[in-house]
């Protein structure tokens, strides 16, 4: 397990490739299937920063078929809504939700799929929830300030893209600060 926290610390602060290497060397031990499934999770993200999306779709398939903990929805609960129908996303998310209502991914995966089926009012309902927890991640902000935006409320998502700003982006991290400062300068 310590050497899969590396390679996830690799992977996200640092280094692809060495955080792949280690992750390759990880499901080449015998090791128990719950580190496995845990070391599949970070290969499906290591895969999904390769850009090979589909792989790494499958490969957290493969997680959720065996192994189901709050990690796994979280990653997968992503995967889904950029490479699923946005129903079967929704479909997804609401099952992370009720997994685990209190993780603020989870939320905003499932906040970002009603989005995607233009449930605004849902998806108003879930970024409200996750925003007065104040998240830590800059998707949050930025994807409630695409709800917002789409209910015409330029005023609040201004000041949702102007928080983003003030997160800490790193590797892992699913959108650039130039993606938030480019939708701040078209409004």
């Amino acid at each position: 397990m310590t050497k899969l926290r590396y390679a996830f610390c690799e992977l996200k602060f640092g280094d692809i490739k060495k955080a792949k290497k280690m992750v390759m060397y990880i499901l080449g031990e015998r090791i128990p299937l719950n580190i496995r499934y845990e070391a599949k999770a970070v290969f499906a993200i290591i895969l999904y920063k390769e850009g090979d999306f589909e792989e790494a779709k499958e490969t957290m398939l493969t997680v959720y078929e065996n192994y189901k903990n709050t990690n796994m929805y979280c990653t997968l609960g992503y995967l889904f809504n950029i490479l699923e129908t946005p129903q079967n996303a929704v479909k997804f998310n609401e099952e992370a939700y009720e997994y685990n209502k209190d993780k603020d991914v989870i939320l905003d995966n499932l906040g970002q799929s009603y989005y995607l089926i233009n449930d605004n009012k849902k998806a108003l309902s879930v970024y409200e929830e996750l925003i007065k927890k104040e998240p830590a991640f800059p998707e949050a902000y930025y994807n409630y300030a695409l709800v917002l935006l789409s209910e015409g409320d330029k005023d609040n998502a201004e000041k949702m893209l102007k928080k983003a700003l003030t997160m800490k982006f790193h590797n892992l991290t699913t959108i650039t600060k130039n993606d938030v400062q480019n939708k701040l300068d078209q409004l």
